[in-house]
């Protein structure tokens, strides 16, 4: 009875929140009302909940205004985490939004994963190169926020492996302060953890190893982005080994003074076994090398012609362990020897795994087609399995949320719609389904999807000279205000260089991501007046939120079918549809940059000419009526786009 009278009480505080909210300048939808009373009952009942939101919804107060009254009457914190850094920043704004309209000022914490910080401890060493020198702790966060870095010294100069009470600069170091507030030590506890993926993760991976982590019985967590979440948990999860990794074993070794092994012969064996996996990825890829760069590649083949070699290094990595397990280190070098171990048995894992078919393994080459840049990788099998431990095993409201969850007909069965991602994240059976909430916003009216009459088979090579005249064309019509999404660097290349002669007289600036420019940098050069037409790839598929009318019209070259690596190969024997349902979600996602607000309209366009071939695909997508012809592009653009633009005078807003 108790307990009733507490949810009848929780639900009615919920209900003042919704009536509470135009008070505060927010328009009130029935999609989000209905979101927001989902997920109060979810977190109340303690359930696991997945709900897909369509843009504009207002996902983010459907899930802050019960939780954060759930913490307020439990004293426990709302913990939401996201894959981006902008949802994150908005996340902020949103809970001290929701405080106003509830008359209740809530505390939060912001927390991200480690590579997001800088650590002066691993610029004193010296270990990488940089441009510019920092005199102090200070200097180097400063130059960390700005964009004076490269991504390459960035990843140079990030977080890796902490000594968190251990480092003399702890107190100057904001990870470090970061992880004090979010473990609510040196102050009172608050209302919101706001966290990103990568710190959620590691956090549940400490707690199973018995340590203290963030989520406690009875806190709510909220995944937002959470068809990102599976690929994060992969990623913390995937065990990665260099030539760097060989050097540094051989060193650690040396430093705790372990003469009584053979660490060179050992460091050879390694080192020529990277050297015979790098000559049979150069064979394969050399010639196509710049394409190839983070890229996951098959490396099956060498690995069984390198059966033999590989045991020979395995047998030696076991004699190392038994080595350092009868070690007699000096007190001092505690932290050397806790080190060598782990990578030493981070190399005979790895190997092991690779020999038994326990693991999906992969090479990939980041930043530079060289042996120093070519990382052998490994991630367990069944991914699922570790996200049901990791998250679904305490007991706690796990709130799963995006624009793109489903991927199924989501007019009959619920379980059948969200069937991808209740596989790929491992939900428990007595999942609650919430129907989808359709997008607020007028796609019928202020959308329309364009397919060329002529096919264009955009997978040939053939193909760059009607898609280049497609794209000059369509951006003609727009006067640029054109965004153009590649699957494939290779033919964003191509296109560019075509394109650079067929557009010198034309009214509008060709601009590419090349790699040298951050995406927010890109963001703004696009916004900042005159007609631009943008060639992107990556990271411009989903995050980018351009409203207003600098974004009139967005390009999709190819359906974005995901490269057959040994991540995909491995999936599809788990889930035979998971080559189409990828390629859904990232469709979905990468046209969903278009209308980012009630008063936006233009036009989607569709190079790939197999979608009209695929009824299901067109009928899942949001926009407007389908036209054939350029010229009825034109009439929509100088009828119902350049009347209504006239009559609002829209500006564009950009969020980072």
């Amino acid at each position: 009875m108790f307990q009733g009278v507490i949810i009848i009480k929780f639900i009615n505080q919920v209900f003042n929140g919704i009536d509470s909210m135009t008070e505060h300048g927010l328009t009130p939808r029935e999609g989000q009302e209905n979101l927001m009373l989902d997920i109060a009952q979810a977190m109340e009942e303690n359930q696991v909940l997945i709900a897909e939101a369509g843009v504009g919804i207002g996902k983010s107060f459907a899930y802050l205004m019960p939780g954060l009254i759930r913490s307020w009457q439990t004293g426990k914190p709302l913990i939401v985490s996201s894959s981006s850094i902008q949802l994150t920043e908005q996340l902020v704004s949103d809970v001290e939004k929701v405080g106003q309209i509830l008359s209740k000022p809530f505390t939060y914490t912001v927390g991200k994963g480690r590579t997001n910080y800088s650590c002066f401890k691993r610029y004193e060493s010296g270990s990488s190169r940089f441009k510019k020198d920092f005199s102090s702790i200070g200097a180097l966060q400063e130059a960390w926020g700005g964009e004076e870095l490269t991504p390459s010294e960035k990843r140079g100069l990030q977080v890796e492996s902490c000594l968190f009470n251990r480092c003399e600069l702890r107190h100057a170091c904001e990870f470090y302060t970061m992880r004090q507030r979010l473990a609510g030590r040196g102050g009172s506890s608050v209302d919101c953890l706001i966290v990103n993926h990568n710190l959620l993760v590691e956090d549940l991976r400490q707690k199973l190893s018995g340590r203290k982590g963030l989520i406690e019985e009875g806190h709510a967590t909220v995944i937002d982005e959470a068809h990102k979440f599976e690929d994060v948990v992969r990623d913390a999860l995937n065990t990665k080994l260099s030539h760097h990794d060989v050097k540094k074993l051989r060193r650690l070794v040396e430093d705790v003074r372990l003469k009584r092994f053979d660490i060179v012969s050992l460091e050879r064996d390694l080192l020529d076994l990277f050297d015979t996996f790098y000559t049979y990825l150069s064979s394969k890829y050399g010639r196509e090398a710049e394409y190839v760069l983070d890229n996951r590649l098959d490396i099956a083949d060498v690995v069984h012609g390198t059966r033999e070699m590989m045991n020979k290094v395995l047998i030696n990595l076991g004699a190392l362990l038994e080595a350092l397990t009868y070690h007699d280190y000096d007190d001092s070098r505690e932290d050397l020897y806790e080190e060598t171990v782990t990578l030493a048995e981070t190399f005979h894992t790895y190997l092991d795994s690779l020999l038994t078919e326990r693991s999906v393994y992969w090479a990939v080459y980041e930043r530079e087609f060289s042996r120093r840049g070519l990382f052998l990788c490994s991630a367990p099998k069944n991914i699922d399995k570790f996200i049901q431990k990791l998250l679904f095993g305490r007991g706690n409201s796990v709130i799963l949320t995006s624009a793109t969850l489903g991927t199924g007909d989501k007019t009959t069965d619920l379980k059948k719609y969200y069937g991808y991602q209740r596989r790929t994240l491992g939900l428990p059976v007595r999942t609650e389904y919430s129907d989808p909430q359709p997008s607020p916003y007028d796609y019928k009216s202020n959308t329309r999807l364009y397919v060329p009459r002529e096919e264009i088979d955009v997978r040939t090579d053939e193909s760059i000279e009607s898609i280049a005249s497609e794209i000059k064309r369509l951006a003609d019509v727009f006067e640029g205000k054109t965004l153009v999404l590649f699957t494939s660097k290779r033919q964003l290349d191509q296109v560019d260089l075509l394109l650079q002669d067929k557009s010198q007289d034309a009214a509008w600036t060709l601009m590419r991501q090349d790699g040298t420019k951050s995406v927010r940098t890109l963001q703004k050069e696009f916004t900042d007046g005159g007609g631009k037409v943008l060639f992107a790839t990556g990271s411009f598929w989903e995050g980018v939120n351009i409203k207003g009318n600098a974004l009139s019209c967005l390009i999709v070259v190819r359906l974005p079918y995901p490269v057959p690596d040994p991540v995909i190969q491995h999936k599809t024997t788990l889930i035979p549809g998971t080559v189409e349902d990828e390629m859904m979600i990232k469709l979905k996602q990468g046209t969903g940059r278009l209308i980012r607000s009630e008063e936006d309209m233009g036009v989607v366009a569709i190079l790939d000419s197999r979608i009209i071939r695929r009824p299901e695909i067109l009928s899942s997508l949001a926009f407007g009526p389908m036209l054939r012809d350029l010229q009825d592009v034109e009439a929509f653009v100088e009828g119902e786009m350049n009347h209504y633009l006239d009559s609002k005078k829209i500006t564009t807003m950009v969020e980072y």
